[in-house]
């Protein structure tokens, strides 16, 4: 019983002394890691919009409060955050960022739009895809379909929308990816001329 009572003890100290560690960690790096993310995140607000100067953050949880947009297009994306853009102080585009299912969920991209709704390009920032297939879909040669083009984007080219080829044996992910866009687009449309 001795026994048992020590090592029970013994125990209890070592999993007081990890989750202290584990605490004084997380105080630790909690700020440089939101600093990072705020980091990563103008960085991918630049990729897609060269041209903006300045960025004016976009309360996206009143539109969704008002009505003036709903996420209930397409259930499988949601619509993040979104920025006006601006260059010499006049308004010139927006980023819109979304994260939407494709094979796996998760995929987070920025889509970056000129004042006419033209797509200027996309970044993918996160996302939990097929490495060699679907992870793919951050090369040049995926999002550099969609830049200077109109929405909407489809995979077969369907009349009033402009083709996107899929990624080989990443149908999921280059559909979502679409989906992804597509939304941004519809969020753009809606709140842009508003803002």
């Amino acid at each position: 019983m001795k026994d048992i009572v020590n090592l029970t003890l013994k125990l209890f100290i070592i999993c007081a002394l990890a989750a202290a560690a584990l605490g004084l960690t997380y105080y630790v790096t909690k700020d440089p890691i939101a600093e990072g993310a705020k980091a990563r995140a103008e960085e991918a607000r630049k990729a897609v919009l060269s041209e903006a100067d300045s960025f004016e953050a976009v309360d996206v949880d009143a539109l969704k409060t008002d009505g003036t947009w709903t996420d209930e297009t397409d259930l499988s994306v949601s619509v993040d955050e979104a920025y006006v853009a601006y260059t010499s102080d006049a308004k010139n585009g927006m980023t819109v960022q979304v994260t939407t299912k494709g094979y796996n969920p998760g995929i987070v991209l920025t889509v970056g739009f000129k004042a006419d709704g033209t797509v200027e390009a996309i970044n993918i920032g996160s996302m939990s895809e097929t490495p060699g297939l679907g992870a793919n879909a951050t090369k040049p040669e995926f999002t550099g379909q969609f830049a200077d083009q109109m929405p909407l984007f489809s995979l077969n080219g369907a009349d009033g929308t402009s083709k996107i080829d899929a990624l080989t044996s990443a149908t999921f992910t280059s559909k979502g990816v679409v989906n992804g866009v597509n939304v941004a687009y519809d969020f753009f449309e809606a709140v842009y001329d508003k803002e």
